[in-house]
């Protein structure tokens, strides 16, 4: 059976690591959970049982995606 670790996986492609940033930071005055609802439609909140963290890479395809849309 496998298990994931909330704590240490990134909320998007759910690789596991000790090196992730708060998908609650900012990046240019907006929360990247915000971005993400914005090109995914789906709301992340800060009080679900899902991790919290995102990977450098997919921060950045996020961002891209974004810069994109606009």
């Amino acid at each position: 059976m496998l298990t994931l670790d909330c704590e240490n996986s990134c909320r998007i492609c759910l690789i596991e690591s000790d090196q992730l940033g708060s998908i609650f930071g900012l990046h240019n005055d907006r929360q990247i959970s915000e971005i993400i609802k914005e090109i995914s439609g789906i709301q992340i909140c800060d009080d679900d049982k899902l991790s919290k963290r995102i990977c450098e890479d997919c921060k950045m395809k996020t961002l891209e995606l974004s810069e994109f849309r606009q």
